[in-house]
């Protein structure tokens, strides 16, 4: 990876923006060696050697029916310097350097259309480094790769004709997520019982997302989703936003957001206070400190508060506020706030910042 340091050392890809979904639909599979599209663009490779977008190499091949191509999500609450690369066996096929802002998603769209083993890697200016093997196939679509605690990459698919012709672009999105190695299938409902809107057998390949398109609605919009034996049942509200995340891999968990907030407890009054905090994020225990604040001021702590469904807060000053509650927080959204009062504590959010898109390849 020297070159590729050297690379990112020396400046990045400008980012402009567009608006977009989480996933790309694959096409029916074509026979061998179709002929290429029209459309074609250059890797950020070696410009001695250029390889021409979307990557079909030297026959023999397999063509599948559209390009695809790669998903870079920064989940933390900090810009991010990446580099991601794509190669097939000794070949480099793209190269790209870029600070990712926080709450962003960069669309890397028609990379490749040969059915193939590639090797993707994508690691961070601060060390953290994912490698993995992606082959395309003409049931999956783009690979969504995650800048979290660590850096992750999963598979994406999408329902298909299993939608009905009259299943919008990108309005609504459910997302089903399997962090599990095996592949599963979930029965998805949407709408009232007695009127459904879509009643889908969707399968969710392992350690991958399937994409399903959602109706839109005026009101609160009824959700079921099924796997194993278990059962999600959400009133999806407008208020929760465009996007919802429901795992599909273990204990129901459904989401409006997969960032990870920053944490600042706000101290009002005039004097220093102790706080013990104790946060779970869908169950889980999140974040359990003991926290020194100033008179008339506050602490921050980034990547702190990882993407929930409902959270729990145990709050304890050393002057004898005692506050436990629960909370749910949609949509997508900056800061968790804990703001300590003379006799009181409260949790809200600090501004609003929801997750864009924008073209890596522009």
């Amino acid at each position: 990876m020297d070159r590729r340091r050297l690379l990112a050392a020396l400046g990045t890809v400008g980012i402009a923006s567009l608006a977009g979904c989480d996933a790309v639909t694959p096409s029916p599979e074509p026979a061998p060696d179709e002929p290429p599209p029209e459309r074609s663009g250059t890797s950020l490779s070696s410009p001695s050697t250029p390889v021409s977008l979307p990557y079909e190499g030297d026959p023999p091949r397999t063509l599948l029916g559209s390009p695809r191509g790669v998903l870079l999500r920064n989940a933390t609450g900090a810009a991010q310097f990446v580099t991601l690369a794509v190669d097939h066996a000794d070949r480099e096929v793209f190269l790209d350097n870029r600070e990712v802002p926080p709450a962003t998603v960069v669309r890397y769209d028609g990379l490749v259309r040969r059915r193939t083993d590639y090797r993707v890697v994508a690691e961070t200016a601060a060390g953290a480094r994912h490698v993995r093997t992606w082959r395309p196939t003409g049931r999956t679509g783009d690979l969504l790769v995650t800048m979290d605690d660590e850096v992750t990459s999963r598979a994406t698919t999408a329902c298909l004709k299993a939608c009905g012709p009259e299943a919008p672009s990108a309005d609504r999105t459910l997302h089903l997520d399997n962090g599990a190695e095996a592949p599963t299938t979930a029965q998805v409902r949407l709408g009232p019982s007695w009127n459904l809107d879509r009643d889908l057998s969707i399968r969710v390949p392992g350690l991958g997302r399937a994409v399903v398109p959602v109706p839109e609605w005026t009101s609160d919009y009824p959700l079921r989703v099924a796997y194993g034996d278990r059962e999600v049942r959400w009133e999806w509200r407008i208020s929760d936003g465009q996007n919802l995340f429901v795992s599909v891999d273990g204990p129901p968990r459904v989401r409006c957001s997969n960032t990870v907030r920053e944490l600042v407890v706000v101290n009002r009054p005039d004097r220093d206070r102790v706080l013990d905090l104790a946060i779970d994020a869908d169950g889980q225990r999140a974040v359990e400190r003991s926290i020194t604040v100033p008179a008339s001021g506050e602490r921050s702590f980034s990547n702190t508060v990882p993407p929930a469904g409902q959270y729990s807060f145990a709050i304890r000053t050393d002057d004898g506020v005692d506050r436990s509650f629960k909370t749910a927080i949609c949509p997508a959204a900056g800061p968790l706030l804990v703001i300590l009062d003379e006799e009181n504590a409260v949790v809200t959010i600090r501004g609003e910042r929801r997750e864009t898109t924008v073209d890596g390849r522009a």
